[in-house]
């Protein structure tokens, strides 16, 4: 039997094949359900069809590409539909697959597959009968042949496959013959093996681990080889015999072969000749490759000497030409020029000795060499001569040298140069190679900035004519990238330049647009670029005569059959809205109106709707004169698919009707509110319950937008209500209100809310994500702008609120849902909530269970409010919930759990922090039990540095609860606490709120631990917090919490002081920081900070100390100012300051010496801050007893006609002013009362002096009348105004009254408002006075009203801005040179005009323009009634002003792209030439440290803007 019908055998009957023959019976499985398709074959399904229409050349491979890429660009919100589709089907393909696997036909399937498998298990092993009948190939017979120990067995199974005994089964036929040869392979075998071993090395040798004793054999125990040392051993002989090949030593190894196989079988020699003839072969084969790699070098190696041959030639070329053209160089000879010269002035001359006359040898001696004169134009020419090679390499190298070469601002060309390269830079556009083709189109751009117009205009000429006329479509696309690219690269500032762009590319565009042989994509480029040069060019002189015909040509293409060109002719039309003039734009919205007719056709008015939403979202309010008449139409197609819901063409009407009312919504809020809530609203209400995802989608954003549209009026309308119910009491008549719309938009909104609820709530539990997403969106905007607009409606709500949070499978939704809830709880009152409580907190509570941590944060920021809720404070006539104790049980230990919790996120820790705060402040007489347990916790908080200061936030909280009279906790916690305060209260330089939470902190803990705290608060905080006084940081409630603080601290018993009024005085002014402060001289407004700072804590400490210790330390502070030592100045200036402040709180009229001291700092002359002083002390000494020192005042406030008595007169206007300022403050009380028997005496006097030609008086008077109209609106603002109109011939007088009126517009609301009303178009008018100072008066007056009153303000901003506008241009009238020697300075009387004041009434260290400030106020205010476009065009104007201007422009234009984006994006082209000057702004040598501070902030304002357009740029 040969080999061959062996190996038959073997394979017939091996392991695998009976199986596969059995299997091969069995049938197919029964056909499962298909697999759903993945989100983007979804959406390859939806656009393959229409990207096939658009693209009918395009291969299958490349129409896929392009949808590829389209999936790429998508937005997240558009891929949500389909992956929420996708998972939607994979919940129901995975319950088909499930009723699959269930169903009959299946299981049998699994039962015939089991059987036949089971049959063929049965027949694979090795029976007893081939044991029997001597079968020696199966494990028994091994074990028969080589009766080896296990261990030796196991070593065997892990030989190598081919050294493992052979264990197949073999025919009985066959049974004989190996049993003949059976001896004779199994000695082969270990021969092989042993002969292997032997090349073993000796690490690896397994003779040298044999044990003592043990046999030598090749198989012995223990000695067995693993697999790892046979492997070795062949491999090393493999490659003893490949080398005896490889080293002609064949014969050899076959005659030793020979020798040493005498004794063996004929069958081992047929093997070993069969071996070598293997390796024989393969050592040819190796031969062969080695030839054929030497062959390929050779190869190579000629190659690359051919292109360096070639390179060589090239380079000498091109020295020669080098060489020719600098032969050809101008040439100078100046011993000719020279002769020349002396000829001439013979000739002139002759009077002239002609000993006189220098010869040219003899002036310039030998002749020079020629001058060259060198340029880059033979680099440039260089460049260019490559670029016709035939070698792409060489092409593409030269293109790129020459784009190197333009982008040298030093380059210079002559005539011949210009026109080499762009004849050469023109053919490379018609390049076969597309690397070479992309950098000639980026030559382009930087070549038409530096060759002259002629070449432009060839260049413009060529590119227009392949745009049109090419039968080549790849170089019709190449042209039209290079016309994209030469307009984005042409600066608008460059108007010559653009002038011959416009000339020449704007006809060209037309015409090849109006063409009849024009395919699709030459349309549609065309309409491309045509947008892009009205975008930004659209306004130039050069492109107006041609917006007509634009526009013609334009809505010609709406008409078209492909809806790709009518989107890029909706862009164009939407671009030239921008610049065209008012006829134009009304001729559009006529053509909107015919277009949109009801009986128009589909495709039409699709076009028709998408172009008006691009206009509406360009042109804003513009748009708005137009809408009454163009929305009705839009909402009767949107109505009009309602009847066919199974149409997509109705879908995507409604999708595209939808997306235009929210652009109009957003554009035009003011004059669409009314209408829309009329109109369109019902409408958008009606379409929640629309089926299509997408149109669905497009109703919600729509919706939104209206509401978020409604809050800004509405804000505006709450205002003036609550300025009416402040200004008039109830008792009043109805003309004495302000008049409120019954019909605003929140009016008609309020109607619509039981709709709006009916429709939402199937959304709310609907089965998409993004549906429930926006229905939540809605309801919390709806809360936004009515709040408790839902009380009635929570029984529809909730439920839609338990089906989200349920849902175990969407995040995102459930945060939506959670936010909502917060909004809800915030917006209505507790009443609102009591009865659902208990699914309330529930649904919480769940929420504060789940591991993701933004849910978690929000559900705890819930559970804030729901403390609240359950036992709320104020308003004082609500009861807690029926069941607050119980519902406050539940609530507490989840949040403490959170609480205790060491594995949370860090928003998780601190909200958890603030909930439990809540928690206990409004229940702490129902945790008292918890209390000691809940402070431990939150001192272990306070030892970590992130949660300090919102633990420090938690126990001020808790300690300051209504409901908890004393703070009960132990020494070592109050110790605990204590020790953390004063590095907190010492921070106040790098956190100023974490001081002031501290120091309030120990406030509380002295006012309710009592003894407790005492002591440790005196040796541990008291000294930090006198130091606290001397920081430069120390203002607003920081200073108001450590006064608070030093009066608690020395009250008298009973409460528990932890010091006296005297030992505290003298630790804070006597301490190390008092000795070295007052030892100062006084100066520094910082420093006169401080003083006023220490002079409110000392008088503070002195008021509140025992009666004994105040008498005292006035005494004290008396002796003070009296004293007449030189060397106390310092502290008789703190004793000034501190008697005005404890004249506030204390009555010091009895003190007579108190006013001689006074009197006597006023007739001082040398000492100015000390009469300053004591004008302030005494009035706010007067304060205490106004009947005492008013009248005083008064009388001192004589006449002007000394400068000592105008000196007093200064000083004691001062003090009226203080005593006014404070009663104002204080409001028309009991407070006013006193003062009110002098007010007469005080107008006369204050209007006698608002004619002082100091400004410093007028300022005073001004301040003074404005709050004293105040304090009685009804009798004096009349006589303000009376002034106001009767001094329009004294600037003086005028100014005073405008700046007088500027202090009567304060944020609160208040009854004088309706009388300021009418005195704001008087203000404007003094917009236009000829005295500048009452211009800015004027100015500063509207500023302050647009800010704290824009509802005052915004009826007149038709008549206001042009004036603002007026004023940011420079008048060059104001402007005069002043010649200081050999230099001369501008000196512009306009920019006081337009510098900002501050509230003291002087000019501030940043000298900011007020009519740039009035514009960023009108940004912050009124942006929705205010031109955009206009309004940039100014901004644009300020942006080449000075830097202060500059640097508040940037303020404007960052503070409108958040504002009006769109308006801002259109205009960047305009924007960025100013933002790219001041980046390339460089200080100079001379430069002082103000104007680099001032460069640098310059710079971060234009950062600033440029970070924001570029945001807009990413999300366009």
């Amino acid at each position: 039997m040969t080999s061959s019908s062996n190996c038959g055998a073997q394979k017939q009957h091996g392991s695998g094949g009976g199986k596969s023959a059995e299997l091969s019976k069995l049938p197919k499985p029964p056909k499962p359900p298909e697999k759903p398709l993945v989100p983007y074959l979804r959406y390859s399904r939806k656009v393959w069809e229409s990207v096939k229409v658009d693209n009918p050349n395009l291969k299958l491979w490349e129409v896929g590409r392009i949808i590829g890429k389209m999936w790429r660009e998508l937005g997240d919100s558009e891929k949500q539909q389909f992956t929420e589709d996708y998972e939607a089907d994979k919940l129901q393909y995975a319950d088909a697959l499930k009723q699959y696997h269930n169903s009959p036909q299946y299981k049998a399937w699994l039962a015939l597959k089991d059987r036949l498998e089971q049959e063929n298990s049965r027949q694979s092993p090795m029976t007893s009968d081939a044991i029997v009948n001597g079968d020696s190939t199966g494990p028994d017979s091994i074990l028969r042949q080589h009766p080896l120990p296990v261990q030796q067995l196991h070593h065997q199974a892990q030989l190598p496959p081919h050294l493992q005994p052979h264990q197949g089964r073999q025919p009985h036929h066959q049974q004989q013959h190996h049993s003949r040869h059976h001896h004779h392979h199994s000695a082969s075998k270990e021969a092989y093996i042993q002969e292997d071993l032997d090349d073993i090395p000796d690490p690896y040798n397994y003779q040298q681990h044999h044990l003592p004793g043990s046999a030598a054999g090749p198989l012995d125990d223990m000695s067995v080889p693993t697999a790892k040392h046979v492997a070795a051993a062949r491999y090393q002989r493999n490659q003893r015999l490949m080398m005896c090949v490889l080293t002609d030593c064949e014969r050899s190894v076959l005659e030793r072969n020979q020798k040493q196989s005498t004794a063996a079988s004929a069958a081992d020699d047929d093997d070993e000749e069969k071996k070598l003839r293997i390796l024989s072969r393969q050592a040819n084969a190796l031969r062969r490759h080695c030839d054929s790699l030497a062959s390929e070098l050779l190869a190579l190696e000629a190659n690359q000497a051919n292109k360096r041959a070639r390179f060589a030639a090239s380079a000498t070329a091109g020295d020669a030409n080098w060489l020719a053209m600098g032969e050809r160089r101008p040439r100078i000879d100046f011993a000719s020029l020279v002769d020349s010269v002396c000829a001439d002035a013979k000739k002139s001359n002759a009077t002239t000795t002609a000993s006189s006359i220098i010869s040219s040898e003899d002036y310039w001696g030998p002749a020079l060499e020629p001058i060259d004169c060198w340029s880059t134009a033979p680099t440039v020419e260089c460049s260019a001569a490559p670029m016709a090679s035939s070698d792409k390499d060489f092409r593409f190298m030269a293109t790129n040298d020459l784009m190197q070469e333009l982008q040298r601002d030093s380059l210079n060309m002559d005539d011949d140069s210009e026109k080499k390269i762009v004849r050469m830079l023109l053919s490379r556009l018609e390049d076969q190679v597309g690397e070479v083709q992309n950098l000639a189109v980026k030559c382009l751009g930087p070549l038409v900035l530096k060759v002259k117009e002629a070449q432009v205009e060839h260049i413009l000429d060529y590119l227009c004519k392949q745009l049109s006329g090419s039968p080549n479509p790849l170089l019709k696309d190449t042209s039209a990238i290079g016309l994209k690219t030469i307009i984005a690269a042409v600066p608008p500032t460059d108007l010559q330049l653009q002038a011959q762009l416009c000339r020449i590319v704007t006809p060209s565009l037309l015409a090849a647009i109006d063409a009849r042989d024009n395919d699709a994509s030459q349309l549609m480029e065309c309409l491309e670029i045509l947008a892009d040069l009205l975008a930004k060019f659209g306004s130039s002189p050069h492109t107006v005569p041609h917006h007509g015909a634009a526009m013609r040509t334009a809505l010609g293409q709406l008409d078209s059959s492909r809806q790709s060109v009518r989107k890029k002719a909706a862009l164009a039309i939407a671009q030239l809205v921008l610049c065209c003039s008012q006829t134009l734009f009304d001729n559009l919205m006529t053509h909107f109106r015919s277009a949109l007719a009801p009986d128009g056709k589909p495709d039409q008015v699709k076009t028709a709707v998408q172009c008006l939403g691009a206009v509406s979202r360009q042109a804003r309010a513009k748009c708005g004169p137009h809408l009454a008449s163009l929305l009705p139409l839009v909402i009767h197609h949107c109505q009009s698919g309602g009847d066919s819901k199974s149409s997509d063409m109705d879908d995507e009407l409604r999708e595209l009707c939808l997306a235009c009312l929210e652009a109009c919504v957003r554009s035009c809020p003011k004059e669409s509110a009314s209408f829309f809530y009329d109109t369109v609203a019902p409408v958008l209400i009606q379409r929640f319950i629309e089926r299509e995802e997408n149109v669905k989608a497009e109703v919600f954003q729509a919706f939104i937008a209206l509401l978020t549209q409604t809050r800004n009026l509405s804000s505006i309308t709450a205002a003036a209500a609550a300025a009416a119910a402040s200004a008039v009491p109830s008792s009043g008549s109805a003309d004495d209100r302000m008049d409120i719309d019954e019909s605003s938009p929140a009016r008609q909104l309020a109607g619509l809310v039981p709709a709006i609820v009916q429709n939402l709530h199937r959304a709310l539990r609907h089965r998409s994500v993004r549906t429930r997403s926006g229905a939540f969106h809605i309801l919390r905007e709806l809360c936004g702008v009515l709040p408790g607009c839902l009380s009635v409606h929570l029984g529809h709500v909730l439920p839609g609120l338990r089906f989200t949070i349920n849902d175990k499978s969407v995040n995102n939704t459930k945060i939506d849902a959670i936010q909502f809830l917060n909004t809800l709880l915030r917006t209505h009152t507790p009443e609102t909530f009591y009865s659902h409580l208990p699914v309330i907190l529930t649904l919480v509570l769940e929420c504060v269970k789940d591991p993701f941590y933004r849910i978690c944060s929000e559900a705890l920021l819930a559970a804030t409010i729901l403390a609240t809720i359950i036992r709320p404070f104020k308003p004082a006539g609500i009861s807690p919930a029926p069941d607050h104790q119980k519902l406050t049980s539940v609530l507490y230990p989840e949040v403490k759990q959170v609480l205790v919790a060491i594995d949370k996120d860090q928003e998780v820790k601190d909200r958890s922090i603030s909930c439990i705060a809540s928690i206990l402040y409004h229940s702490a007489d129902c945790l008292q039990a918890e209390l000691q347990d809940c402070l431990t916790i939150l001192c272990n908080r306070l030892q970590n540095e992130v949660t300090r200061l919102t633990a420090v936030k938690a126990i001020d909280k808790i300690a300051k609860s209504p409901r908890c009279s004393q703070i009960i906790v132990s020494q070592q916690q109050m110790l605990c606490i204590i020790e953390e305060l004063p590095p907190l209260i010492s921070g106040i330089e790098t956190d100023v709120a974490s001081s002031q939470q501290s120091v309030a902190l120990t406030t509380v803990l002295l006012q309710r631990a009592g003894a407790l705290a005492a002591e440790p608060i005196r040796s541990r905080v008291l000294p930090v917090a006198c130091s606290l006084a001397y920081s430069h940081h120390l203002h607003g409630g920081a200073l108001d919490a450590l006064l608070d603080f030093f009066g608690q601290a020395v009250l008298p018993p009973p409460a528990a002081a932890c010091t006296d009024g005297p030992e505290l005085l003298q630790t804070l002014l006597h301490g190390e920081r008092g000795q070295t402060f007052f030892a100062a001289p006084v100066t520094g407004a910082m420093r006169n900070e401080v003083y006023f700072n220490l002079a409110r804590c000392a008088a503070q400490i002195t008021v509140h100390c025992s009666d004994s210790a105040r008498s005292a330390l006035i005494r004290d502070w008396i002796a003070l100012v009296t004293a007449q030592q030189q060397s106390a100045d310092s502290r008789r200036l703190f004793a000034l300051l501190t008697l005005g402040e404890i004249g506030k709180h204390v009555d010091l009229s009895p003190h007579q010496d108190l006013r001689e001291a006074l009197s006597a700092s006023f007739h001082n002359p040398q000492e100015e801050w000390q009469t300053g002083a004591a004008a302030i002390a005494l009035g706010k000494i007067s304060l205490g007893n106004l009947g005492a020192f008013v009248p005083y005042i008064l009388n001192r406030i004589g006449g002007v006609s000394g400068s000592s008595e105008a000196r007093n007169h200064y000083f004691m206007l001062h003090a009226l002013k203080e005593i006014i300022s404070h009663v104002a403050a204080a409001g028309a009380g009991a407070n006013f009362a006193p003062l009110q028997p002098h007010v007469p005496q005080i107008w006369s006097l204050l209007e006698r002096s608002a004619l002082s030609t100091e400004e410093g008086a007028r300022n005073l008077v001004s301040e003074s009348l404005g709050k004293l109209a105040l304090l009685d609106s009804a009798g004096l603002l009349p006589r303000l105004s009376e002034l106001l109109t009767a001094s329009g011939d004294s600037p003086l007088m005028l100014s005073t009254v405008l700046t007088a009126i500027k202090f009567c517009f304060i944020p609160q609301a208040h009854p004088a408002d309706r009388q300021l009303k009418a005195l704001v178009p008087r203000i404007i008018d003094c917009l236009g006075h000829a005295d500048l100072t009452v211009r800015r008066a004027a100015l500063v007056a509207i500023n302050t009203g647009v800010h704290n009153k824009t509802a005052l303000i915004r009826d007149h901003l038709d008549t206001l801005l042009p004036r603002i506008y007026k004023g940011t241009a420079v008048d060059e009238s104001l402007i005069r040179v002043i010649n200081m020697g050999p230099f001369s300075h501008k000196e512009d009387a306009g920019l006081d005009l337009r510098k900002i004041l501050d509230k003291n009434g002087s000019l501030a260290n940043c000298l900011f323009q007020v009519t740039f400030e009035c514009l960023y106020t009108l940004v912050e205010h009124c942006v929705d009634r205010i031109d955009l476009f206009t309004f940039i065009q100014h901004i644009e104007v300020g942006l080449k002003d000075v830097a202060d201007i500059r640097i508040l422009c940037f303020l404007i234009l960052e503070r409108l792209c958040s504002r009006a984006p769109s308006t801002v994006f259109a205009a960047t082209e305009a924007l960025v030439p100013a933002i790219r000057a001041t980046f390339a702004e460089k200080s100079t040598e001379k430069s002082v440290r103000a104007e680099l501070d001032k460069q640098i902030e310059l710079k971060h304002a234009a950062m600033r803007v440029f970070l924001c357009l570029a945001k807009l740029g990413e999300s366009k």
